[in-house]
């Protein structure tokens, strides 16, 4: 990678914006940042000068997720790990650096992520960091359309397929071409949802319970604005049967687990009725957050179900149950529970283990101190 990189911070990280969506932290100011910089870059310097960038980054990543109460410190672990994430050519750990950061701070993730696309995109010159370019792009391009940011989508696009074209593979042509009428059909949805979401607010201003227009303000402030305590006032008077019966039970936050295990159903099984991606990925969501809060309570066949339906609906579901904690949607769940030690660990065997994330034959849970019981990102 090239000096471009470094000139990113200002372009990027500090001028984006925030997520409509996000729950995190006001990002410190410019001039806070850069003197965190300064000593981020004088405590780890003979790491950051040393040639294995991506372990450097990796390590500034763990640091930064144990800096909570130092949101300097913090900020500017989370931005020079990006970079030096950057750097090595990994973009694919550039995302997940930046995820992090997002899950902490309010950053627009997307916008940060296609200004280091574009940056690799010049900078690739092998097929194989070309084609790592692209399946990243593709990442990209579902993470932002499903933001409803369609520039930073078709942005993404056209680095996939100027990718493609380098690489002359006529079959990766085609699929672009498939993802860019989903893209645009999606744009087309979303239109169609606005002018809806603008009609049910009128109509809620004059009468505060017709059913279509709570369902539709409902969905925009669950899935759009992540505000799920107000979403779910506005479900308990959906038109949907179903929808008003998931929404009544979840506004009574049940403590038991059995009951928090139901409720997980309701929504799966919502999910699982509905056509539309946006649609079924809220309810989904919503599911593996009250599973999650289940599954340390529950054992057996409640729990095996629990687990399964958590793999099943994939990381992305776990972020999202995550930030539905940090905004004080409802009543806390374990995080831990949310971590697959498979995909999350960077070394060493890891366990779940009486409700711990244990180094296999390391750690009683009691706290070892190992320095190897650190090489977990509890952060994801």
């Amino acid at each position: 990678m090239t000096r471009r990189i470094i000139a990113l911070y200002a372009g990027v990280l500090l001028a984006v914006g925030t997520s409509s969506a996000s729950a995190g932290k006001p990002l410190p100011s410019a001039d806070a940042i850069a003197s965190g910089k300064r000593l981020v870059l004088d405590t780890f310097r003979k790491e950051i000068d040393g040639d294995d960038k991506k372990a450097t980054a990796r390590t500034l990543i763990i640091a930064a997720s144990r800096s909570g109460g130092d949101d300097v410190g913090q900020a500017a672990l989370y931005m020079v790990a990006i970079d030096l994430a950057a750097k090595s050519g990994d973009l694919q750990l550039t995302f997940e650096a930046v995820d992090d950061m997002a899950m902490q701070f309010d950053i627009d993730a997307v916008q940060v992520k296609v200004k280091y696309l574009d940056v690799a995109v010049k900078d690739a010159r092998s097929a194989e960091a070309r084609t790592a370019v692209v399946d990243s792009a593709l990442e990209l391009i579902d993470e932002a359309a499903l933001a409803e940011a369609f520039d930073v989508a078709d942005s993404a696009l056209k680095a996939a397929q100027s990718m493609a074209a380098k690489l002359r593979d006529a079959d990766l042509r085609k699929d672009l071409a498939a993802k860019r009428r989903a893209l645009d059909a999606r744009r087309k949805d979303y239109a169609a949802f606005e002018k809806k979401l603008s009609e049910a607010k009128a109509k809620l201003a004059k009468s505060p319970d017709d059913r279509w227009a709570n369902q539709i303000v409902g969905q925009h402030l669950a899935f759009d604005r992540l505000k799920w305590q107000e979403a779910l006032k506005h479900f308990a008077r959906a038109e949907d049967d179903a929808l008003r019966r998931a929404a009544t039970a979840d506004l009574g936050q049940p403590a038991d687990p059995k009951q928090q295990m139901l409720l997980a159903d309701s929504w799966w099984n919502l999910a699982e009725s509905v056509d539309d991606h946006k649609t079924r990925t809220g309810y989904r969501n919503r599911a593996v957050y009250w599973y999650s809060l289940a599954l340390p309570m529950v054992s057996g066949l409640l729990h095996a179900r629990a687990e399964k339906r958590i793999e099943e609906a994939g990381a992305a579901a776990s972020r999202a149950a995550t930030e539905q904690v940090l905004a004080g949607n409802g009543p806390p769940v374990d995080l831990l529970t949310l971590i697959d030690v498979k995909r999350d660990h960077v070394s060493g065997q890891w366990a779940h283990v009486n409700g711990r994330v244990n180094a296999n034959s390391r750690c009683d849970g009691a706290g070892c101190g190992d320095a190897h019981c650190a090489h977990l990102k509890l952060t994801r």
